[in-house]
Order: structure tokens, then sequence, then C-alpha cells
């Protein structure tokens, strides 16, 4: 795995110390984690994180259809999370914000970072750039009561300490959550760099003493009219001149989600004049109408990085191959294509729009706790998924090489990426150990999407699709049915079969043939059986799981719980 190596000097000893405390401890997909140290170099000492290719700019720029509100949406979460650990970044803006090619945010800088144990001190310095800085970080001691000239003079003292040839401000200002929402604000909207085309110095009197904020821009992400009011409300709100009126990082995300799910277009306003219904996908379509139909939907196609694919790695699965494959910089990747369905007659058009609804629905999913996918790529004449390589494989694969894995808690973790997707409007259909993979850091990851139903409108549509085959034994009773869809009741029940498997180590009815369960779930509406030597009935806590579990596997779908609950039960037992 290629990593990228921060070395220290003399001079930022202190940083490097600072940075190094802040985050050794956190552990959230959203912010970059330190794998380790490096002394190769004489007289310096290495951080050392994984590699990233892009920051926030980059990403956008190389990726102008990327789902904007998502990234703001898990900048938000990861700002969150630092501040309830009790961590203030101190030096928010697009640089220190990397976004891997799957679209996942990672915070990182943490050299101007405070803890809550720390106390204001000030002798410290800090890094950070003005055009992010929140006013009340831009002057010390300030004196709003000043006479204008005198004023003046205080801006231009202050600015000296931006311009002795340094990229980056060190003033002594301390930094708190309310910066870091102000920081926030500043890095959510457009390519533009904040208060583009003024100077330092005149940014530190407009904001730090006239209380100026940037113009509305003419142009946002693409949403709808009113929720460009929402949106700039709550920016306006991040900017507030005092930082007690401002949101917190978790308000920002929750009202975020809120204008991505309802408010966003599902493409830009050109596109939609130019077709109002979008794309349709049939199994008519030739494979290079499909892959450029995919690109302008926002899918990457990387064939250009891949450098090789190994014939002999290939790794069979129900309906799919996996072969290993490598990327230009040495990252190993995951490359899957369908086979012919059984189902299909074995014609290659109905496999093409297969393998394109799943990359199309995998594409719009986006989740600490779904698996990446990096893009596509044509492999032997078909269209090919590509996604990182995951050495531990399923979940029963890494329960079994981790005796101490904290089983509930990756169930709770598929239930974040799964809470996701219903959030998106979209069913996984498909949910098992064995479309869930653990990645080298013990993250949970859903994977799969060959069954998904997309239960709302997208830019790209797909002609009436035949279902592939539902997993039996997870599979919820209606599914069963003559027109049996998927649906999020669906996906809940197939999630409690999947904490039992987890539980258990086994997959449900282990000790059953598949016409056996049909016949059991369908017609009898049985449900497994206790596993006591797993969950005794003398503990009230295994009391507490067999009773949810029981209720998601009720056999009427609007009986079971919703994933939100299901999820937040899973959280709290963990």
């Amino acid at each position: 795995m290629p990593v990228a190596i921060k070395y220290t000097t003399t001079r930022d000893w202190e940083i490097f110390v600072n940075e190094t405390r802040a985050i050794a401890h956190i552990k959230h997909p959203n912010v970059l984690s330190i794998l380790g140290f490096d002394d190769q170099m004489r007289y310096d000492l290495g951080l050392v994180y994984p590699w990233v290719d892009n920051n926030l700019d980059q990403y956008i720029t190389k990726n102008p259809n990327s789902d904007r509100c998502e990234l703001c949406v898990q900048i938000a979460e990861g700002i969150g999370f630092l501040h309830s650990a009790g961590v203030v970044h101190g030096d928010l803006r697009p640089r220190n914000i990397l976004v891997t090619n799957g679209g996942i945010p990672k915070l990182t800088g943490f050299g101007s970072a405070v803890v809550d144990k720390d106390s204001p001190n000030r002798c410290r310095q800090f890094q950070y750039v003005v055009r992010w800085a929140a006013p009340e970080r831009l002057f010390e001691d300030r004196d709003c009561s000043l006479p204008y000239n005198r004023l003046l003079n205080h801006v231009a003292v202050e600015a000296t300490k931006l311009l002795a040839n340094e990229p980056d401000s060190v003033i002594p200002s301390w930094p708190t959550q309310q910066s870091d929402v102000w920081s926030l604000a500043m890095s959510m909207l457009t390519d533009k760099t904040p208060f583009d085309g003024l100077s330092d110095l005149r940014i530190m009197y407009d904001v730090g003493e006239r209380m100026l904020t940037p113009d509305r821009p003419d142009c946002f992400i693409s949403i709808k009219k009113w929720y460009e009011n929402i949106l700039w409300s709550l920016i306006q709100s991040c900017w507030a001149y005092n930082p007690a009126e401002r949101p917190s990082a978790n308000a920002v995300r929750d009202i975020m989600r809120i204008i991505q799910q309802e408010g966003q277009f599902v493409r830009s306003t050109t596109d939609q004049t130019s077709n109002s219904r979008g794309v349709l996908i049939g199994h008519t379509m030739s494979l290079s109408g499909v892959i450029k139909s995919l690109v302008e939907g926002g899918c990457r196609d990387i064939s250009r990085e891949i450098t090789a694919i190994d014939e002999e790695s290939k790794c069979a699965g129900g309906l799919s191959d996996v072969y290993r494959g490598v990327l230009h910089d040495g990252t190993s990747v995951a490359v899957k294509t369908l086979r012919a369905l059984s189902n299909s007659e074995t014609r290659p058009d109905k496999v093409l729009k297969h393998t394109a609804h799943e990359l199309f629905t995998w594409s719009m999913s986006k989740h600490p706790n779904i698996l990446e996918l990096l893009g596509l790529t044509v492999f032997h004449d078909r269209l090919a998924m590509v996604s990182p390589w995951i050495k531990y494989g399923s979940l029963l694969s890494y329960i079994r090489t981790q005796s101490l894995a904290n089983r509930y808690g990756l169930c709770a973790q598929i239930a974040e990426g799964l809470a996701y997707m219903h959030e998106q409007g979209i069913a996984h259909g498909d949910v098992k150990g064995d479309n869930v993979v653990v990645s080298d850091t013990g993250v949970a990851k859903l994977t799969d999407f060959g069954c998904a139903n997309m239960k709302r409108d997208f830019h790209i549509s797909f002609t009436l699709t035949e279902s592939l085959n539902y997993s039996v034994r997870w599979a919820a009773p209606e599914l069963f049915l003559e027109d049996g869809q998927s649906s999020f009741e669906s996906d809940v029940y197939a999630l409690g079969m999947t904490v039992l498997e987890s539980i258990t180590g086994e997959a449900p009815y282990s000790n059953r043939a598949d016409r056996v369960v049909i016949h059991s779930v369908l017609v009898k509406q049985e449900r497994p059986t206790r596993p006591v030597e797993h969950l005794p009935k003398d503990s009230k806590q295994a009391d507490e799981i067999w009773d949810m579990l029981k209720r998601c596997w009720e056999f009427k779908p609007e009986s079971r719980p919703k994933i939100k609950e299901l999820r937040d039960f899973l959280n709290e037992i963990s």
C-alpha cells in the first residue's frame, strides 16, 4: 500500500508533536489515521499516513460531477466526530481535506489542533490561512473601539505576520469548535477560493473589523432553488460574528443531509434542460454507449490507471469473477466482471445491462461503510467494476481470523452503511456476510449491488431488469413471491440474519437445504432457533438482542423495525 511520510524539522517540531498527540487515538472513516512513524532520515522523524492522491479542490476539478452535498456531509461528520472526541482541528481548508478515489473525504493537517485538556497559551503559535479563518482568530486582544486610523495601523501590524515570506499565517489565536464551523462553511460552496482576488491584509480588515462575509454566489452546487435559500441560510449561520450563535458541526451535517436528500438535482440544470427524462440504459445499448452514459453520470473510467490484471488470480463467485489488478502507483485492486446469468440465456447484452446497473447503483453509494467504487474498466471485452483489494475478504473470514473482533460493532457499521443507502433511496437487496468485507483497519463495508433496487428517480434509469438470484437463507418471505422486489424492509430482515450469522459464525439455517428453508419461511412462517450457546437465556442483554432479531424477522414487512432503530440498537450494545 502506498504511503505518505510527513517529515519534521527542528523548526516545526512543536507542530509535529501536536499533530501526533491530537489524532494518535482518533479512528474515524473521515479522518486520515496515522499508520506509524519513520526514522530512516538521519535527523528527522516522519509521520506515516495512507497515500491519498487528491485534496478536495483537486478531486472536484477531476470529478466535476461528484456529489458535493455528500462530500460536505462527510466532512462535517468528521469534524463533528473530532469535536465529540475533544479535538479542534484549527486549520480546516481544502488543502487539509484529502479525498480518496472512491469519493471519501479524509481530514488531515492537525499541526494546529488543540484538545479539550489544553489551556489557552499566549506562547502557542498556530498555522492557518486568513481566508478560511474566523474573525475572532484574526487579531489578538482586538479592541473594536479603536479610532479608524489606529484600527488600520493595528491591522497592518498584525498583517506583517502574514507577509514575512510565509504561505500560512502564524498568529497566537486559540481555535475553537466554533471557529472550525466557520472554516467548514468557507469550504462548502464553490470552486473558488474565499474572497478571491482580495489580499490577506484586505481580508483581515473586511472580516475582522467590518464584519463582512463572502457574497452569495451566482452559481451554487446543483440544488433546487428553494434549497439554495436553505443552504445559504445555513452558511450564513456558520458565519455568525458571535461564535456562540454558530451551529455545531453535527447540526451542519444533519441539515446538509436533508438538502442532499430532498433538494439536490439528479443532474445539473443544463443536463435536465437537454434531457428532462435523463438517460435510459437498456439491453440494446452498446458497450461504448453504456460507458459514455455512466461516465457522464459520474462514474470514473480508470482503464488508463490499471497497469496489469492477473488472469491466474481469478476468484469465482456465484455470478461473478474477481481478478487482482494493479494501478500505476502499485495499489492492488479488485476487478469484477459478471458472468452469464442463469435466467438470461447467456445473452451478453443482458449481462452488460446488469453490470451497468450495479456500477451505477454502486457509484451513487459513497459512505465509509460501503466499499469504495474506484471506477469502471473493460476486461475481456466486458464491462468491469474496480474497487480496492481487501485482503480479509468477507465478514465471516475476518471474524474467523480475528477472534477478538467486536461482532456487534461490525454489524453496527453494516447498519450505518445500509441506513445511508436507504436515505439515498436505494435498497441493497442482498445483505449477507459474504457481501460485507472488512478493511485492514477493521471497518465493515457493504459491497455487491447486483440486487439493488432504486426506490426513487435517478438521472440514469434502466429498462425492466429481472432480479438476480436472492440469497435464500437471508431473504425475507415476500421476496419468494412472483413479483417480489427488494425493499427497505427486506434489507432489515436480511441484516437481522447477518447479525445472527456474525454471532454464530455460520449461515442461517445451516443444517437445512434451500428448498426446506423456503417452505419453512414462506409457508410455515418460521424463524431461526435461538442459539443458546451464544445467546444464553439467563442473560438480559442476550434477551434484548434476540427480541430485536425476532422483530427483524416479522412476517409482515411493516412490523419490522426501521434501519435507524436497528442501527442505534447495535451501536448501543457494541
